[in-house]
This record gives C-alpha cells, structure tokens and sequence, in this order.
C-alpha cells in the first residue's frame, strides 16, 4: 500500500546516496535556495518548503536543514518529514541538523565540528558551542568573534535576571553596534532611551537599511501619522507622507501571507486608501517596488537555533 511515508523514505534514501556526488547548485536551485531562506526569515514556513525542498533535493544542506526547521515549526515538533531533512543535512556535518537529531552520537560529532570551528576562530561555531552545552562564557566569545546574535542571546538570558541589567544592556549595546536589528529595537524601546529621539531615529535608519521588517512598519507608521506620542506629535518626526506609507506597507502585504504583520499592514492600507487617489496609490506601489530594489530582502531576523524570545 502506498504512503506518503513510503515516498519519503524512498527519496530520502536516493537524496543520501547523491549528496556525496553534489558540490554545486544550478543558477535555479540557487534562486530557489535563496528565496526559500527569504521566505524563512520571514516567518512564512509553508511557502518557504515549496523554495527550499529545491535546493535541499539538490543535496545543498543548509537547505535541507532550514527546511527541516521549517517543518518543525509548521507543525510544532520535529516529526519524522523533519527528521529526514535533519538526517541528510547531519550526513554531511551540519551542526544544527546533528543537535536537532540528537543522541549521544550526533551531538558528540556536533561538539567535534563545532569545537574545530571555534578553534579556528569562528563565531558562529562559538556560538553553536554555547548551545551544546549551555556555558554562557561561549556567548560573550561568539560575540567577540564577531556574531551579534550570541550577544543578543546572552542579553535575553539576563533579562530573565532582574540583578544583571547592567550585563544585560552591555550585551544589547554590543549586538546593536554589530548589526543585529532585534538588539536595535530592544536597545532603543528601553524607558532610558525612549525619549531620546536622535538616538531613535539612529537605530531606526540602521534597521530600515538592513530591512528589517518590524522596522520597516515602524516607519511606514511614523510617515503615515499612526505612530504618534502622547503629545499628540509624530514619535520620529518625520514628515508626514502618505503616498510613502502605503507603499511600504503595500510592500509588507506583498511579501508575506503567514506573518501577522501581514494583517496590520492590510489594515493600515485600508485607511490610507480613504486619503489617496487611485493614481496616488499606484504612485506608492512603484515607491514599495522601488524599495525592495534598493534593499535587502524583508527579514525577522529570527534567530539561528534558539527559540527563546
């Protein structure tokens, strides 16, 4: 009798024995790759599969990890479509996929590859170190080594500690300074800076380079005039401009479907669109596509292994 299981594992099998014989992409499933990651980071898991099951069919292993994770948060659990992908990313050493895994094993090799790595110097495989064993001093190596997320992984673990704010603002001062947009908007929300409207807008245009999607909808409501304070004034200051607004947020719209943000940005169209002409509103459409030329990809900026928030 056929099942999907079956079909599964018969690919799986074929995929294992390729993955050896494979050492590039094609420009196509290099597209896809990247797409599918795109669409990762934005929080879309069932779209981002159709992209990714691509490359990682490719025997491309990032790929077949992330659509691993994909899985696994679709569905709430690593079942046994996620442990397949898991396994093959595992076959050719990627870390994650072994922790992922787990057992006594897989995660003995992931502390082997990952402790070479940080050896040679490598943040991330720092970082990774952290994550095998929970010593927090590998955070503040991987930060040191140049990857913002252990900072801002470490300054989540201080928060949960009311006595380590000062560590815990050290850390979010680091990871922001290296880049890494959810320490930026933490940093600058903070009641110390809140008010302080330069340093605002400074952690702000440096999202919005990055496109960071929480960022971006900050600024299409600041220039939309929904952000505003308690005085009754818009937060940043911006000057008003509503053509602007709608085609960020027609942007955010455009790209996503899963994310919640997806219906705030569906909402706030709705009332731009009583202010606008049908030409105006098409005038702000080529601002949204003009946008998205001008950036990086939209992006959470979800963090690599860690679920914490």
């Amino acid at each position: 009798m056929y099942t999907h299981s079956d079909a599964l594992t018969t690919l799986f099998d074929l995929l294992n024995s390729l993955n050896a014989l494979i050492s590039h992409l094609t420009s196509q499933q290099q597209a896809a790759k990247q797409r599918g990651l795109e669409l990762y980071q934005l929080g879309e898991f069932e779209e981002c599969e159709i992209h990714l099951t691509i490359s990682a069919s490719a025997g491309d292993a990032p790929s077949q990890y992330a659509l691993g994770e994909a899985i696994r948060r679709r569905v709430g659990s690593v079942d046994p479509d996620a442990q397949a992908w898991y396994r093959l990313a595992a076959a050719q050493d990627h870390v994650y996929a072994l922790m992922r895994l787990g057992g006594e094993t897989n995660l003995a090799k992931a502390k082997t590859l990952a402790q070479a790595g940080a050896d040679a110097g490598d943040g991330a495989a720092m970082l990774q170190l952290y994550e095998l064993t929970k010593d927090r001093s590998w955070l503040r190596k991987a930060g040191d080594a140049g990857c913002a997320e252990a900072y801002y992984i470490a300054a989540l673990l201080y928060d949960k500690n009311p006595e380590a704010s000062d560590n815990r603002d050290s850390m979010l001062r680091y990871a922001a300074f290296k880049g890494f947009p959810p320490a930026m908007k933490w940093l600058a929300n903070m009641q110390t800076y809140y008010r302080n409207l330069s340093y605002q807008r400074i952690h702000l245009e440096k999202r919005l380079a990055l496109n960071d999607l929480d960022g971006v909808m900050t600024y299409a409501g600041a220039l939309g005039g929904f952000d505003i304070d308690e005085s009754g004034t818009n937060r940043y200051h911006y000057p008003e401009n509503k053509i602007h607004a709608y085609g960020l947020y027609w942007l955010v719209m455009d790209s996503t479907r899963q994310n919640p943000r997806h219906a705030d940005a569906a909402g706030y169209l709705q009332q731009l669109a009583s202010a606008l002409t049908a030409e105006e509103m098409e005038t702000a459409k080529a601002y949204g596509r003009q946008w998205k030329t001008e950036h990086p990809a939209l992006s959470e900026f979800r963090l690599t292994y860690s679920d914490l928030k």
